[in-house]
């Protein structure tokens, strides 16, 4: 768990340091290969910290091969077009390369319900998990504590795809990589308690 939190957080970097560069030096190509080189870790970092927290409530090992699947097969569909496109676009910056990338950007979307998914996924067996010991509060407590933390990551997730859906696209470069670190901030937060 450790390596993709690292990896999720040099990935935020990563965007960070584009996006000022972004700023700077408008349609540079080097900004444009780090945020592709941060977006990739910092999105699909975050599914493999839930994965990882999966473990602990120790579920079918069918299951956690499942997940990590789909969090591998999400990569190679969803970021590797969106990369290519991106670097293409800001190379030869055509009105189809921009109706293309207005397409793939939609893609996002895809790694909120993979997140979502996962956070499903890791809420249910800590229910099952703690299905006779209900009575106790602490119990309780940290069950909320959980559900809740999820429902944070679904709110700031769907505040990202609103802002890609009215295509507020510099709003949403900058707080994604700030909502990152957030939900890694929760997902420690849980793992505390």
């Amino acid at each position: 768990m450790c390596r993709s939190v690292f990896v999720t957080i040099l990935g935020t970097i990563l965007v960070l340091i584009s996006t000022i560069l972004a700023q700077t030096l408008r349609r540079s190509m080097p900004s444009t290969i780090l945020m592709n080189i941060g977006w990739a870790p910092m999105v699909t970092g975050f599914s493999v910290v839930l994965h990882s927290r999966l473990h602990l409530m120790q579920p079918s090992p069918i299951l956690l091969r499942i997940v990590l699947a789909c969090i591998v097969l999400n990569v190679f569909l969803f970021h590797v077009p969106v990369i290519v496109i991106t670097i293409h676009g800001n190379a030869h910056f055509t009105p189809l390369i921009y109706k293309i990338y207005s397409i793939l950007s939609w893609t996002e979307v895809v790694f909120s319900v993979q997140e979502t998914m996962t956070a499903t996924i890791n809420v249910m067996p800590f229910f099952h998990f703690t299905k006779g010991s209900a009575r106790n509060h602490g119990t309780t407590k940290a069950l909320r504590l959980l559900v809740a933390a999820e429902g944070v990551v679904l709110i700031a997730d769907i505040v990202l795809t609103v802002l890609l859906y009215t295509k507020y696209y510099l709003p949403r470069m900058m707080i994604q990589p700030w909502v990152s670190v957030e939900k890694l901030q929760i997902e420690f937060v849980i793992l505390n308690w």
